[in-house]
C-alpha cells in the first residue's frame, strides 16, 4: 500500500504541464517506475530465487 500511495503520489510530477514540465516528467518517471520494479522483485523474484535454492538444498540433503 505504501508504495502504491508514492506511486499514486508521483502522477501529478508525470502529467504536469508548463515551465519545467519536462524535467517533472522524466523525475517522475524515475520514481513510479524504479518502485514498481522495486516492488515486483521484492514480491515475485526475491521468493522464487529462495524457493530455487531451497528446493536444491532439500534434494542434496535427502541424497546424503
Amino acid at each position: 500500500m505504501t508504495t502504491a500511495a508514492m506511486v499514486l503520489g508521483v502522477l501529478p510530477l508525470i502529467t504536469a504541464t508548463g515551465a519545467g514540465a519536462a524535467s517533472r516528467y522524466n523525475l517522475g518517471i524515475v520514481i513510479a517506475s524504479g518502485l514498481a520494479i522495486g516492488t515486483c522483485f521484492t514480491l515475485f523474484v526475491v521468493p522464487s530465487v529462495y524457493l530455487l535454492i531451497a528446493h536444491d538444498l532439500s534434494k542434496k540433503h535427502a541424497k546424503a
